[in-house]
């Protein structure tokens, strides 16, 4: 669950905005600010599938004064997969990923957890495109818009017969559980801070959800519905909160213990298909757009 500032803040920035079903995305691959071309851009069939999730919980907004700028907070997202035999070579990336965002111990935990998270530079992209484009990736893209200020949830892959993950926590104790069914997926909150050069703030998790195919009631910003009901594994250890400036990025992808593959880097990052073993990344870069004429007295 998200610290409630982060809700707070999101809710009261982001008014009206819905998900995107097939919006044709702008020139991602090289990055935000510049037009370009991916290595191997996949047809549109095979993108990702970008999902909104709701919160677990929520709560009445506190009452806000002043003015308040309405906006849209969209999510540029490429998903590359590199064959295994490219994957070395991908690695050169993270020496233009700033990895310094993430809290020290953080970073450490990741790592041994098979996991890297860090912030792309506008300056970075050059690089990273020329380091996929040598390495032969395949890169999916797509556009989504946040839907007022719930999270994002991006389909990483999906549980195939018994799958056992396991995952190093706090103190480096080792724990794992046996999942037969749900989706991998990367879940994505955050908040837009106007008043910091309009700041991003991304809280990325990795969990197991598994919808169990029957209905709940859930209330929400005092309204009860009813919404399908999930069993829902979050590795909240390896929780991460990045700070993006404008035009930044956030990389997840696999670390070094990628090999181990009982890690939870390795299931959600590595995959094997028709017998090639590939590996994934996700970029992921929020933009924000101010609707015109859109500033109004809040009550």
């Amino acid at each position: 669950m998200i610290d409630r500032r982060f809700y707070y803040r999101a809710m009261a920035a982001l008014i009206g905005v819905s998900l995107l079903g097939g919006c044709a995305p702008s020139a991602l691959w090289s990055g935000p600010g510049g037009p370009g071309s991916s290595p191997h851009e996949a047809d549109a069939d095979s993108q990702p599938r970008i999902e909104s999730a709701t919160l677990s919980e929520s709560e009445p907004l506190p009452a806000h004064t002043g003015s308040i700028q309405v906006v849209d907070l969209l999510f540029d997202v490429i998903r590359v997969e590199l064959p295994a035999d490219t994957i070395q070579h991908s690695r050169k990336i993270w020496n233009h990923i700033d990895e310094l965002r993430v809290e020290p111990q953080l970073v450490s935990r990741l790592a041994r957890n098979g996991v890297r998270m860090g912030a792309v530079t506008e300056d970075a992209w050059p690089a990273v495109k020329t380091i996929l484009s040598a390495g032969e990736a395949v890169v999916h893209r797509d556009r989504v818009q946040a839907q007022a200020g719930l999270p994002l949830a991006l389909l990483v892959s999906t549980i195939r017969d018994r799958e056992s993950i396991f995952a190093y926590g706090v103190g480096d104790r080792l724990a794992g559980k046996t999942f037969t069914a749900g989706d991998k997926l990367i879940t994505v909150e955050y908040a837009y801070h106007p008043d910091f050069g309009g700041r991003v703030d991304l809280q990325i998790s990795l969990e197991i959800r598994h919808n169990l195919g029957r209905m709940t009631w859930e209330r929400e910003g005092g309204i009860l519905r009813e919404v399908p009901e999930y069993e829902r594994h979050v590795f909240s250890s390896l929780r991460t909160v990045l700070a993006l400036n404008p035009h930044e990025s956030v990389l997840i992808g696999a670390g070094a213990e990628i090999d181990q593959e009982f890690l939870v880097g390795s299931r959600f990052f590595s995959e094997e298909d028709l017998g090639k073993r590939h590996e994934k990344m996700y970029f992921i870069t929020p933009i924000i757009q101010h609707r015109p004429g859109s500033m109004r007295r809040a009550e």
